[in-house]
């Protein structure tokens, strides 16, 4: 199956056959060219027989895998291994060696402390920490208990919240 978005295939990299790298592999596998990387032969041959991706058993901080990968040609690389080391690591050694937008696992709020740094020294594009997400988002809903969607830009100043409106009501 050729695998297009608009034009372009993305090459994504994932490192993590856990429940979040499934995740991620099940949404974006039909559109572009996933390549796992996990040191876990069982979760990496259950993905790899599950969704047409190619598969490596391996550590993502080993530059032998990466290059196996061919990380060079990686428009995306995901790292969300259950390890806040593996995932910086992997991440550093990825921007170097020319890997495109580079998204982390971080799960430690000691290695959050700057995120500036991890951004412009380290190369992370994009930092996640799931717990800090959900307190975000539980914090919102507790602001904003009627809005249906609640986007925030420009570094957090601005808001959009969205809210339904009755047929009848005030608006």
């Amino acid at each position: 199956m050729e695998k297009i978005r608009g034009d372009y295939t993305m090459k994504i990299i994932v490192c993590g056959a856990g429940e979040v790298g499934k995740a991620i592999i099940a949404g974006l596998w039909e559109t572009n060219d996933i390549v796992l990387i996990d040191q876990n032969p069982e979760l990496v041959e259950n993905l790899y027989s599950t969704y047409d991706i190619q598969a490596i058993v391996g550590s993502a901080t080993s530059l032998n895998i990466l290059s196996e990968a061919d990380i060079q040609k990686g428009d995306v690389f995901l790292a969300v291994t259950n390890s806040d080391e593996v995932n910086i690591i992997s991440s550093i050694m990825a921007k170097n060696l020319g890997a495109g937008y580079v998204f982390g696992r971080i799960r430690n709020p000691e290695y959050l402390e700057d995120v500036n740094f991890m951004h412009e020294a380290i190369g992370i594009t994009q930092i996640v920490n799931p717990e800090l997400d959900a307190a975000h988002v539980i914090k919102e809903i507790i602001r904003f208990p009627e809005a249906t969607d609640i986007e925030t830009f420009s570094g957090g100043d601005n808001q959009i919240v969205g809210l339904r409106v009755d047929k009848d009501g005030l608006l």
